[in-house]
């Protein structure tokens, strides 16, 4: 039978003062504008657009029955670079959230069953040690975004007698500290980076009261259920033909209902764009090796210092890839194992004389010129149409301060003995 969620997280008050018509939410667009604000005054992402992309996804857990199929999130950074603060931010604002930490499979699936709202799966590596079912619960999670296949039947022993319940996965989810899961569900989730904090950026804390989250978390639902149709109407319109489609259709029916929607939608271009990187984890390091050459190539870089390749590579995998424990250094980010594979392949000369120092970092690397073996293995697999225009790639250190850098997530060792306040670096 139907029944209330044990977690419902909107007030009684909001409720009684919204069917009484005196509780009137605000355009999508202003709400969201505060989701935002709040996410980025409580962890730090040095991606612009997933501040974008949780504010999107917070707003599909309060309509997320409105939709086929529905994203799953998965945060992966380094220890203490904020997965468990964003999960409980999100859970503040999210529809009937709750986050889990250490369970067992058996109560984690009972768990999701009754919340039939947003899920956070704090350090899932935990729960598979417990053991037995955690392989079936990892396949219910696996199509647990599809509302058709997120339904599971389990027998219940009642009285000496089985009886079946039909229980229910589907929601949005957030998976964090997954090393190992990413070749399960990779597919059906999009990757947010987190970061810790760069040294000498301070992050305001408190922006909202916990009265104002409460408020902001109620006006969502009175939004959600005045804008039902509206939104179902927009869901209609996207395309859900290839999976990626599929999951980021309802954050694009939301993104059409608000003022700025044109910016929204390519927000969530650039995101898919980076979903394809990510994809490559389950490929072998020489595969993503010459992905990261062929991005440095298309972007006009026509040389190259190993540890730009390096980290390349980091922004195209999850954070564990290719460690058998989480404080290892894989074999792929040394720059022999680059060198080598690089030569190899014909990419780079086996030696170079040409130095540079970078930044004030003190370092002097070596440059290596892209040889027209690049270029040619390029023109095999994607068209000449994709290349920009040639860029200085000995100045990859030098286009923005670290602050704006897409590696500055990564630990970069450069960023670290860079004199910090320098106007050049960082202002």
């Amino acid at each position: 039978k139907p029944s209330v969620s044990k977690r419902a997280s909107w007030s009684l008050n909001s409720i009684q003062k919204w069917v009484d018509g005196k509780l009137k939410p605000r355009h999508i667009s202003e709400i969201l504008n505060d989701v935002e604000t709040y996410y980025k005054s409580q962890f730090h992402l040095s991606d612009n657009d997933n501040y974008k992309l949780l504010a999107l996804v917070t707003a599909v857990t309060h309509v997320q029955q409105l939709f086929k199929a529905v994203p799953l999130l998965l945060a992966t950074g380094v220890a203490g670079s904020g997965k468990s603060t964003m999960g409980n931010s999100l859970c503040e604002l999210c529809a009937n959230a709750e986050m889990v930490g250490q369970t067992t499979p058996a109560s984690l699936t009972r768990t999701i069953d009754e919340t039939r709202g947003f899920l956070v799966l704090d350090d899932l590596e935990k729960v598979a040690k417990q053991g037995e079912g955690f392989g079936e619960l990892e396949q219910a999670l696996k199509v647990s975004y599809n509302k058709k296949t997120a339904v599971r039947n389990v027998t219940v022993m009642q009285g000496g007698d089985g009886v079946i319940r039909r229980l229910n996965f589907f929601g949005v989810k957030l998976f964090n500290n997954t090393r190992g899961i990413e070749s399960i569900i990779g597919t059906r989730t999009l990757t947010i980076r987190t970061q810790k904090v760069p040294k000498g950026e301070f992050t305001i804390r408190e922006v909202l009261t916990a009265e104002q989250v409460d408020n902001l978390r109620n006006e969502l639902y009175c939004w959600a259920f005045e804008n039902v149709d509206q939104v179902a109407d927009a869901y209609s319109r996207q395309s859900t033909e290839q999976r990626i489609e599929e999951i980021t259709a309802p954050l694009r029916s939301i993104a059409e209902l608000c003022r700025n929607a044109d910016a929204l939608q390519q927000s969530i271009d650039r995101i898919i764009e980076k979903q394809k990187h990510e994809s490559v984890s389950e490929d072998e390091p020489e595969d993503v090796l010459r992905e990261a050459v062929f991005e440095l190539y298309k972007k006009g870089c026509r040389e190259v210092f190993l540890e730009q390749v390096i980290m390349e590579m980091q922004t195209m995998v999850p954070v564990n890839y290719g460690k058998s424990n989480t404080s290892e250094i894989p074999e792929w980010q040394s720059n022999k194992w680059v060198k080598n594979h690089m030569v190899n392949m014909g990419w780079i000369p086996r030696s170079t004389d040409e130095r540079i120092r970078v930044h004030s970092s003190g370092k002097l690397l070596r440059v290596y010129p892209l040889l027209p073996g690049v270029k040619a293995q390029y023109l095999e697999v994607k068209p000449e149409s994709s290349l920009k225009k040639e860029v200085a790639g000995r100045d990859f250190c030098r286009y923005t301060g670290c602050r704006d850098c897409r590696y500055v997530s990564l630990g970069c060792e450069f960023k670290n003995s860079k004199k910090w306040g320098s106007k050049d670096v960082c202002s």
